[in-house]
């Protein structure tokens, strides 16, 4: 009797385990699929050209910054984005030492920060499918994304529309 049960409780342990590893493989490869879906490509192109001139693989989560001088003010401005699971742009914040045309109006919802800039969040806005941003040699525009910093202004002596898109 002892021996039947002994088979039995083996039996029962061999397709518990089984299951186990079959659960945990199928997870494995759900989180592999998932992961491949979740790759896009940052692309800044010419807007009038519709030229990719930089690209660079970006996941969601990850964040960038645009950078200028403020052409009236002549102080640095900068805005942060986030890509979102969905692959849409996210404006984060807007960071300035001084105001300017064209820059939101110290409020309430402003933060000063430690370095004296003032800080504005844009948590709140909806996601954009792609940023048109109007470059100039006066402004020094440029794109910061994980190591790289990509002069947007450069190359040009006129102003000239980017547009920055995401792409799966």
């Amino acid at each position: 009797m002892r021996s039947s049960r002994a088979t039995v409780l083996s039996a029962a342990g061999c397709v518990v385990a089984t299951t186990l590893t079959i659960l945990l493989f199928m997870a494995a490869v759900a989180s592999c699929a998932t992961g491949a879906a979740a790759r896009f490509q940052l692309e800044v192109l010419d807007g009038r050209e519709d030229s990719v001139y930089y690209s660079t693989e970006i996941l969601p989560g990850d964040s960038f910054e645009l950078h200028y001088t403020h052409s009236v003010s002549k102080s640095p401005v900068y805005g942060g984005f986030q890509v979102t699971q969905d692959g849409s742009i996210q404006p984060l914040y807007t960071v300035y030492r001084a105001y300017g045309p064209g820059l939101p109006w110290p409020s309430d919802e402003h933060t000063r920060r430690d370095d004296g800039a003032l800080q504005i969040s844009h948590e709140d806005e909806l996601p954009r499918d792609e940023l048109r941003v109007w470059v100039s040699p006066l402004t020094s525009d440029r794109l910061e994304i994980h190591d790289d910093v990509v002069e947007l202004s450069a190359g040009s002596d006129e102003p000239r529309l980017v547009v920055i898109r995401l792409r799966s």
